[in-house]
Parts: C-alpha cells; sequence; structure tokens
C-alpha cells in the first residue's frame, strides 16, 4: 500500500468512524468486511473483470445489501477501496422482520441482526458520497472525471437468481442491466394481474439467469414466491388471502417429486396470483363489469369490440355501455385505449421489443396509427418515452385507474 492510501484509509478512519478495507482487483476478497451474514449479504462477483466492470477506475458506486447496509466503494487504478459498513438510518424491528423474510434467514436471528444493524457508525447518504468523492479526488495527482452510480440490492429490483452462478459463468453489468429492467417488467405484469405476459416474461427471465438449469427447482420458486407476493400485495391484495395462497403453493413445491411437477405447479402459481390481483381489483363492480374489465386485461392484443365484448359476457350491447360508464366513470372505449396505451409504455420502459411488435402487442396493427394514440396519452412519441421513460405519469402507476377501482 502506497504512503498516500495509507494516510488516506487512516484519515477516513479516524475523522468518520468508518472502516476501510482495500480490495485486489485481480484477486477481489470482501473477507474483510464486517458483514453479519456473509452468504446473504453482499453478493457481488467474485471473477476479478465482473469485479472490475461494477466498480471501475474513477468510480464512486454505493451499494445497500440485502440487509440495509450501505457501503461505498471507490475505483482505484489497481484496487478498490470499500468504505463501510455503516447505516443511513435506525432500523425498525417490522423493517429488520421483513429483510430476514425476504433473505430466507430464521427470525431467531432479528435481535441480533437488529444490535448488529443499530450499532453501525451513523452516516447520511450525503455525507458517505462526499468522503467518497474527497478520497478519490486525493489519490489523484490530476483531476479525474468520477462516474457514480447507486446499486440497492435490498429492493424488489434485486437480479432473480433462480442457481448459485459459477464464477466462469457471471453476469457482465449488461446483461444485469437487462435482467432489472425484465424483472421490473416481470413484476408490473403481477400488479396489473396479466398472466400471459407476466409467465412469458418470467421464462426469458429464468432462461437468462439459469442457462444450465432446464427446469425450475424449489430454491428458485422460494425466490419467484416472495417477490411475485410482494408484488401482487402491492396492488392491493390482502395479506391474508396472498399469504393463504402462497403457503398452499409451498406445501406443494416441497412435495414435489420432479422439476416437471415443479414447473406445472409454478405455472400455475403465477396463473392464480394473477387471477386473484385481477379478482380484487375489480371487486366493487358488478359481476358483468367485473367480466368486462378482466376479458379486456386478458384480450389486449386482439381487436375488442362492443358487440364482442356484450357476446362474450352475455348481455346486450347498449346494456354494457351504459353500465360500464354509469360504474367506471369512463366509456369502454376511452378504458381500451388507455389499458393499451399503459401497456405499451411497460412494454417500451421494460423491453427490447420494436415499435412494430409492441403496438401488434397491444392489439393496434397499424403502427403509425398506435404512435398517434400513443402521442396523445402521453405527449411524446414512443421512441422519445423509450429514450426516458415517465414513470411518474399516472398511467404507469399503480394510483391510476386500478386504484381508484379499490
Amino acid at each position: 500500500m502506497n504512503e498516500k492510501l495509507h494516510i488516506a484509509i487512516k484519515f477516513i478512519r479516524a475523522l468518520a468512524f468508518l472502516d476501510v478495507v482495500e480490495i485486489d482487483r485481480t484477486f477481489p476478497n470482501l473477507e474483510g468486511l464486517r458483514l453479519f451474514l456473509p452468504d446473504k449479504q453482499l453478493p457481488l462477483p467474485k471473477d476479478s473483470k465482473e469485479f472490475s466492470s461494477l466498480f471501475p477506475k474513477d468510480s464512486v458506486v454505493t451499494v445497500i445489501d440485502r440487509l440495509l447496509v450501505s457501503y461505498s466503494f471507490v475505483g482505484l487504478a489497481d484496487s478498490v477501496l470499500a468504505i463501510g459498513p455503516y447505516r443511513t438510518k435506525n432500523l425498525r424491528r417490522f423493517e429488520a422482520m421483513e429483510r430476514l423474510n425476504e433473505c430466507h434467514v430464521s427470525p431467531s436471528l432479528l435481535q441480533a441482526y437488529i444490535e448488529y444493524y443499530n450499532a453501525l457508525p451513523h452516516q447520511s447518504e450525503e455525507n458517505a458520497r462526499i468522503i467518497a468523492q474527497t478520497t478519490l479526488f486525493a489519490l489523484n495527482r490530476e483531476d479525474c472525471n468520477i462516474s457514480e452510480r447507486s446499486i440497492d440490492m435490498s429492493t424488489q429490483k434485486n437480479i432473480l437468481v433462480f442457481y448459485d452462478t459459477p464464477d466462469d459463468v457471471q453476469l457482465s453489468v449488461e446483461n444485469i442491466e437487462s435482467r432489472h429492467s425484465l424483472e421490473d417488467f416481470y413484476l408490473s405484469q403481477i400488479t396489473r394481474g396479466n398472466f400471459t405476459t407476466a409467465y412469458s416474461a418470467f421464462q426469458k427471465l429464468f432462461r437468462q439467469s439459469s442457462p444450465q438449469i432446464e427446469k425450475m427447482n424449489k430454491e428458485g420458486f422460494t425466490i419467484l414466491r416472495s417477490i411475485t407476493r410482494i408484488a401482487a400485495r402491492r396492488s392491493g391484495v390482502p395479506a391474508a388471502s396472498l399469504h393463504m395462497l402462497t403457503e398452499a403453493y409451498k406445501n406443494r413445491v416441497n412435495n414435489a417429486q420432479n422439476p416437471d411437477e415443479i414447473e406445472i405447479l409454478t405455472k400455475k402459481f403465477i396463473s392464480d396470483i394473477c387471477a386473484i390481483v385481477r379478482r380484487y381489483a375489480t371487486l366493487r363492480y358488478s359481476q358483468p363489469i367485473r367480466q368486462a374489465i378482466e376479458y379486456i386485461w386478458r384480450n389486449l392484443n386482439t381487436s375488442i369490440t362492443l358487440d364482442t365484448l356484450a357476446g362474450e359476457i352475455g348481455i346486450s350491447p347498449a346494456w354494457l355501455s351504459r353500465k360500464f360508464h354509469q360504474e367506471t366513470g369512463r366509456t369502454l372505449t376511452s378504458f381500451i385505449t388507455q389499458e393499451r396505451m399503459r401497456s405499451a409504455a411497460e412494454y417500451l420502459a421494460f423491453t427490447d421489443m420494436s415499435i412494430n411488435e409492441i403496438s401488434s402487442a397491444v392489439g393496434i396493427p397499424d403502427s403509425n396509427y398506435f404512435t398517434k394514440l400513443f402521442k396523445k396519452v402521453y405527449g411524446i412519441v414512443p421512441k422519445e418515452f423509450r429514450k426516458n421513460p415517465q414513470y411518474d405519469h399516472p398511467l404507469l402507476k399503480t394510483d391510476g385507474f386500478i386504484e381508484k377501482m379499490w
């Protein structure tokens, strides 16, 4: 360790009360960090190439691990400084219990986890960032352009890893970003109750996560069950109803005799979760209107007319049109258009499908007409939206039409 680096480490330890560990880029080793549960807490790549890609030279990367512990990684030429662990808040009991549950850790460790977390040195996110930036500037003789990045492993945006990835097949940063988007898309479809697109996204995600495994296993289903439950809960399904359903599938998968049986159960689990999401989303409406809304959600990729919809439900078109507007406050046509555009926005934000493919997927074969409709709803054309997805737009959030139905 050169003298300048040695002084910087002593400075951080003395003034910020934070531990600092130097990690060699050639042989990355995280054992020097004070981790509560090393196997659950900070799953960073051990391969030197992937490690360097994650923490490049002249970078400051803030990481929140699965147990809500924070770290600042400073990318130097030959090594990476890991500053931490530290905390940015006090951990409340219900948060601690939720974290242990999501990490599949025994509740018996709850008190020990809380004591460990709250005993960590406290730093605000801003102070920690300034410390890391200042360290990087001090260790570079010439000015450097600092790249900054945040990785939050504690949120539902964590990658769904269905098996332990061998060192020789570690994911590249580009693949990680791709899987983040795909997982977000899967979760968005669960919150909407869209089984077909949710299951398709799951299959693609599983293939990317587990290239060496042909079929789902019990460990993978445990992860899938947890993250799917969170998405369904956020869509408004009562916890008690979800608990009964997920526990039933947990027992059935645990008793499964072979991978084929687990694969069948996984598909049925996603289908049942989507069904219960749709049911609770339309609970306040009369049976015919619930049927109409669910039919629309399941068939957005097809041509939906008033006559077709009325025929499916077995009522007159005039009565359906009047009743739908009376109960929802919207015309049937405007609702169908809104749902098509919301689905299109999700495809644009979370997939790499072409405009023509998305147009067809939401039931509008004419891509030019689709572009006009999209601009009318979102204010910009699909290509511009894809460059900067408007996640705060009401049609992309659950506080739009669906939440009003609750």
